[in-house]
């Protein structure tokens, strides 16, 4: 922060692009009060950056402030409805507020916008599993496995597959 407090000549943009990185650093070191503050002070500068905003929201989401970060990627989703990161990341948030609904109707925008995203694919079986389609669930979850394999993503999606292929009794 007080770098960008220095760069007094430079224009808000920059700052704000100074304090978006800070942000950044801080939420990758778990430190997620102090990314918040960061993102914040940035917005600050540049109000409406989809770019800032969709951090913050994966920092509110980081401390569990889902709907904090749903208010943050709407104004993303509203400037933009082709963004399928925020939509992906707002079916997300809506999940873990239970919100299913609005869940699945996020991660079909975003699938449509970008049907061979790793983030997608994974985000919209889980919902689908959730609301009860196991066929639409494995569908998804089989495409990203073969498009991505190797991937962290797969890995999470072979889990998954197998909760649904060997339900607990």
């Amino acid at each position: 922060k007080a770098l960008a407090g220095d760069m007094k000549d430079a224009g808000a943009a920059d700052r704000a692009a100074i304090l978006a990185q800070a942000g950044t650093a801080w939420f990758q070191a778990g430190d997620f009060t102090r990314a918040h503050a960061m993102q914040s002070a940035a917005l600050a500068l540049s109000p409406g950056d989809p770019e800032i905003l969709i951090d913050r929201a994966l920092t509110l989401a980081g401390e569990k402030k889902y709907w904090e970060a749903i208010d943050d990627l709407n104004q993303v989703v509203n400037a933009d409805s082709d963004n399928f990161a925020a939509l992906a990341l707002r079916a997300s948030a809506y999940r873990f507020v239970d919100v299913l609904g609005l869940a699945r109707e996020d991660a079909a925008a975003a699938y449509r916008l970008a049907p061979e995203r790793p983030e997608i694919l994974l985000e919209y079986g889980i919902i689908l599993r959730l609301a009860g389609d196991l066929d639409g669930a494995r569908r998804h979850w089989l495409t990203l496995i073969r498009l991505h394999d190797g991937t962290p993503a797969a890995d999470v999606t072979r889990r998954n597959l197998a909760r649904i292929d060997s339900p607990e009794k």
